[in-house]
């Protein structure tokens, strides 16, 4: 999760010494974002696809990296892949 450099400062000041907790990498964080934005229940996907353009643009992901496109299509399928492409573009 990206977050300003005075969220990360509180964060980092409150820290406990205790064992890592695991996190999920970028690519599982937008895995989980695109299943979620397809979820009939959903009512406003605009912050999970702000998060997902977030990932994409500060890991620099591309849709040629065959892993990252094939995260996309199986859990956003052609519509997400096309949203992506116009963000990377900056179309969008």
């Amino acid at each position: 999760m990206i977050v300003d450099d005075e969220v990360f400062r509180n964060l980092e000041s409150h820290k406990i010494d205790s064992n890592p907790i695991a996190t999920p990498d970028a690519l599982s964080m937008i895995a989980l974002k695109l299943h979620a934005i397809n979820q009939p229940s959903r009512q406003n996907s605009a912050q999970d696809w702000s998060d997902v353009f977030a990932l994409v643009k500060h890991h620099k992901l591309s849709l040629d990296d065959p892993d990252f496109s094939a995260i996309v299509m199986k859990h956003g399928g052609e519509n997400a892949a096309e949203r992506i492409t116009a963000v990377i573009s900056g179309r969008l």
